[in-house]
């Protein structure tokens, strides 16, 4: 069996203390002494982790895919001068003007489920199960709705929602930042924004279930 992960730093394992050990990618891969290949890096977007699967499904076939979403207002753009892609991300000083005069909310929504929809589309296609997930879950006040929500597949599992949040719902990992179980690190007695073991443990149980189930 051969597993794929994709996502960003809550995928990697970022803030805990043996990342390649801890993280669920690790736990779920274990459970079944398979193969995997964990291809998040931190801050990516959801564009940069669609393209990523889909330029590993060019030549390789998982039996499994195990996909986290992040948050949407992440977004890849490219870079006229250089001809490059970038990062743009809401806290980079040089992001400031883009989400200062052309990114809302609408926008941010749109973004992340035309992503959501190419995932499902190209994997159902393909006949691999996939797994999706999500951070938290995307608004749908403020023109949050669009059609390509309205073309994937229900509700997504969640692994938190954030401090503040603007709408309540059930997640795996509780109110981010806010839980002890979860959030806090013992190895430097912090609460990260990152989950802890705990909470990597509580995810790949989830996910061995989904698998399960298949």
């Amino acid at each position: 069996m051969f597993l794929y992960f994709g996502g960003c730093s809550y995928v990697t394992g970022v803030d805990l203390e043996n990342r390649e050990v801890e993280r669920f990618s690790t736990l779920v891969s274990n459970h079944y002494n398979a193969d995997h290949l964990n291809n998040a890096n931190s801050g990516e977007s959801n564009d940069v982790i669609t393209r990523k699967a889909f330029e590993f499904l060019k030549d390789n076939k998982p039996d499994y895919a195990i996909i986290n979403m992040t948050h949407c207002e992440r977004m890849e753009l490219l870079n006229p001068r250089t001809n490059t892609t970038y990062k743009f991300h809401a806290q980079h000083p040089k992001c400031k003007p883009f989400y200062e005069n052309y990114y809302n909310h609408y926008v941010g929504s749109l973004n992340y489920f035309k992503n959501r929809y190419l995932l499902e589309s190209e994997f159902r296609r393909r006949g691999i199960p996939l797994i999706l997930m999500q951070i938290n879950r995307v608004s749908l006040k403020n023109n949050g709705n669009n059609i390509y929500r309205e073309m994937c597949d229900g509700e997504l599992p969640t692994i938190s929602t954030p401090k503040f949040s603007p709408e309540k719902y059930d997640s795996m990992l509780g109110e981010q930042l806010r839980n002890m179980r979860y959030y806090y690190h013992k190895h430097d007695k912090k609460i990260h924004g990152h989950f802890n073991s705990a909470g990597h443990r509580k995810i790949a149980d989830f996910i061995i279930s989904k698998i399960d189930s298949y």
